[in-house]
């Protein structure tokens, strides 16, 4: 079943949601693409950031995932982009777990889908 939720962008700074956008078929399909090219692990072991911004992705609908990193259901994805280190993208593998991958696509083509300028 597909779902209509938000993209949220959360700044820590302000502490709070800037902006929503809708989740439209090109977004969630640049999202599932991140998922199915996971080829290894954020190395910070402290991923949670108090600056930059934080993204919240709501896939259309639940993909399964299955590889040497992550066996589970997915249906959202949070994006981070800290100031001071490289962009990783998190995903719940429970409600009390989650696992950190390494961002590896434009920031600047983010940005311009999202019409929101990421720093």
């Amino acid at each position: 079943a597909s779902k209509e939720e938000n993209i949220e962008i959360f700044d820590p700074i302000q502490d709070k949601v800037v902006k929503e956008v809708k989740m439209n078929a090109d977004i969630n399909d640049m999202i599932v693409g991140w998922i199915n090219n996971i080829s290894g692990i954020y190395p910070n072991m402290d991923p949670i950031t108090d600056d930059g911004y934080v993204i919240r992705f709501p896939l259309y609908s639940t993909i399964n995932v299955e590889n040497q990193w992550l066996n589970t259901a997915v249906e959202e994805i949070y994006l981070f982009i800290p100031e001071s280190n490289s962009p990783f993208f998190m995903i719940f593998k429970d409600k009390n777990s989650f696992i950190c991958f390494p961002f590896k696509d434009s920031i600047g083509v983010l940005s311009s889908m999202l019409d929101f300028e990421l720093k």
